[in-house]
């Protein structure tokens, strides 16, 4: 499989996937705090309709350093206030308010739900599609090994004289067909890995260091102190050097990108030279 292990999700399990993506998306989380966070403001505006209440406290003290001066004494004023103030009517703008703070959370708790919806049905789809990738590139290498035959003998027959070239070129072609259809379906097979455990909230700089090691080019991955990491790219060897920064808990265009520069080449690597007609 030019490197590139078939493994099925472990646990091979979608239910499993699909309650942790529900517990652990990261997605998911920030729609919760998003619909909390409304609900908490519907209750701190509903206070808007009651009277506010405010203690004042004071403490002065005079002291008197003459004391040659008949009658002269310290003194000491303490106060004590209490203010109330009530506005039963604002124009509309309470009632306005709380209206808009209703619509608001409403509107969060629906997109919490849209969200979990999706995050399932993307959960699925990942799971699947990485089980039905692992059995399409193992089905696409044996195709592989067939159409390589076909073509062997169609040049085998061409030289003896019983096939044409449009023969020759037809079996060349798919062959070709072949070849793009496995490294199209490798490709989806990473990728299709990489979206379950980002739906599932465990994807890690590990997971991408783990398929660096299938391609062919390989990237550098270069720790640094804040604990985010720096992408060294294969053609900083050659002198044209670039570097994109990835977080904790990266996204897919690092990998991705190098998968499909990693397929691309092994379509390369298969190609038939074109026979000689025999004088």
């Amino acid at each position: 499989s030019g490197g590139v292990p078939l493994i099925p999700p472990q646990p091979n399990n979608i239910k499993m996937w699909v309650a942790k993506a529900t517990h652990d998306n990261y997605l998911i989380r920030a729609a919760e705090y998003t619909m909390l966070a409304s609900k908490s403001k519907i209750k701190q505006d509903s206070y808007g309709r009651l009277p506010e209440v405010s203690a004042t406290t004071g403490f002065m003290q005079t002291i008197n350093s003459n004391k040659l001066v008949a009658g002269s004494r310290n003194t000491q004023n303490t106060s004590l206030g209490f203010s109330l103030d009530f506005k039963p009517y604002q124009g509309g703008l309470l009632s306005a308010t709380a209206k808009q703070d209703r619509y608001l959370y409403l509107a969060n708790s629906a997109g919490l739900e849209l969200q979990h919806r999706n995050v399932i049905n993307l959960t699925r789809q990942s799971f699947l599609g990485v089980i039905s990738g692992v059995s399409g590139v193992k089905a696409d290498l044996v195709a592989i090994k067939s159409y390589r035959k076909a073509y062997e003998a169609t040049q085998a027959g061409f030289s003896a004289g019983t096939s044409t070239e449009v023969d020759v070129l037809n079996s060349l072609s798919d062959l070709y067909q072949a070849q793009q259809k496995y490294t199209k379906e490798e490709y989806e097979y990473i990728l299709n890995s990489l979206k379950l455990k980002q739906e599932s909230g465990t994807l890690s700089i590990d997971d991408l260091i783990a398929i660096n090691r299938w391609l062919k080019d390989k990237l550098s991955f270069v720790s640094r102190r804040d604990g985010n990491y720096t992408v060294i790219f294969p053609e900083e060897s050659s002198g044209t050097a670039r570097s994109d920064k990835l977080p904790t808990i990266p996204g897919l265009s690092g990998g991705v990108s190098s998968a499909q520069s990693s397929s691309s080449s092994k379509s390369k690597r298969s190609s038939g030279s074109r026979p000689k007609r025999k004088s």
